[in-house]
C-alpha cells in the first residue's frame, strides 16, 4: 500500500507535539505533506479553504476556542468533508470518550505514544490503514 503524498492534517495545541509529529512524518512519508492548526477554529478554516480534501484529520480533543468534539461535529455534518478520515489523536484514554467519538464518527482513537518511535509506528500504521480503507466508508463497524 501506498502512503506516500498524502495530505495530513493535523490539529494540535502544543507545539512541541506539533514538531514531534512533523518529524515522526517526516521518517514514515517524506513525500506527504502535513498541514497544522494551532486549534479548531484554524483548522475548519484551512478545510474550507482547501482545494484538496486532506487524506486524513489527526484531531487533539482538547484545544482551545473549539476543541475536537466541536471540530468532528462539524466535519461530520459537512458533506463536503464528512468522509474523510477522522483521527483522534489524544492523551485520554476514557472508554465512554471512545465510544462517543466512534458515534460522532471518528475512524480511529489513538492515545498519543510516549516515546518517539512509538509516534512513527503509530502515523505509519494509521496511514497503512487509512490507505487500505480507502475505497469504502470506514466506519465504527469496520474497526471491530
Amino acid at each position: 500500500m501506498d502512503i506516500s503524498n498524502q495530505l495530513i492534517f493535523l490539529a494540535e495545541d502544543d507545539a512541541d507535539n506539533c514538531e514531534l509529529f512533523a518529524e515522526a512524518l517526516q521518517k514514515v512519508s517524506a513525500t506527504s505533506i502535513l498541514e497544522q492548526a494551532e486549534d479548531g477554529v484554524v483548522l475548519l478554516q484551512k478545510l474550507y479553504a482547501a482545494t484538496r480534501i486532506p487524506d486524513v484529520i489527526f484531531l487533539d480533543l482538547n484545544m482551545p476556542r473549539k476543541n475536537g468534539w466541536e471540530c468532528i461535529a462539524e466535519i461530520k455534518a459537512t458533506p463536503r468533508f464528512q468522509d474523510i478520515p477522522v483521527v483522534i489523536f489524544s492523551a485520554s484514554s476514557r472508554e465512554r470518550d471512545k465510544e462517543q467519538l466512534y458515534q460522532a464518527g471518528a475512524t480511529l482513537f489513538i492515545v498519543k505514544p510516549d516515546c518517539f518511535q512509538h509516534l512513527i509506528q503509530v502515523i505509519r500504521d494509521v496511514l497503512l490503514y487509512i490507505s487500505a480503507h480507502k475505497t469504502r466508508p470506514i466506519t465504527f463497524q469496520n474497526l471491530r
